[in-house]
């Protein structure tokens, strides 16, 4: 899913007919995303959002999560800047078992070392076979460049 700038805010209080659990607009661009979040919400598979600064990425990351099946269970979000603070892997082992049931978000996904990533794709394995939690990971760079220069794991 990707986010552009477009003449109305992602947030705001206008009209109510148009609103998507805390995502607010009328215009055709923001129908369109609430179409696909609506569309996204009823699965459990992993989500990648990406686009530009100032965009509501983390705003429809947690309209996501609200508007889903897991709806009801623990919204766990971290950024990747924290998980290389700490133990990478470990972090992250431990971020994915902090919403059981729930939704991981991971802002600034591009940023992971190729050790947390394979530690992701071995969590997202784990959680597709036990169906556990969802993971929306959000990315705010250019990812195709960084998996074209071999930084991110495609």
């Amino acid at each position: 899913m990707q986010l552009q700038r477009s003449g109305e805010s992602a947030v705001s209080q206008n009209d109510e007919r148009h609103a998507f659990h805390g995502l607010n607009g009328t215009s055709p661009c923001m129908q369109a995303l609430f179409k696909r979040l609506s569309d996204l919400a009823g699965r459990t598979d992993p989500v990648l959002i990406t686009g530009e600064s100032g965009t509501g990425k983390t705003l429809a990351a947690k309209a996501l999560h609200w508007a889903g099946c897991f709806r009801n269970e623990p919204l766990h979000s971290i950024t990747a800047g924290h998980l290389l603070k700490e133990n990478g892997s470990d972090s992250l082992s431990g971020c994915m078992d902090q919403a059981p049931g729930g939704t991981v978000c991971i802002d600034f996904i591009e940023r992971l070392l190729p050790g947390q990533q394979q530690m992701l794709f071995r969590s997202l394995t784990a959680l597709e076979s036990a169906q556990s939690a969802r993971l929306v990971a959000i990315a705010h760079g250019e990812l195709a460049a960084a998996v074209a220069d071999g930084r991110f794991r495609e």
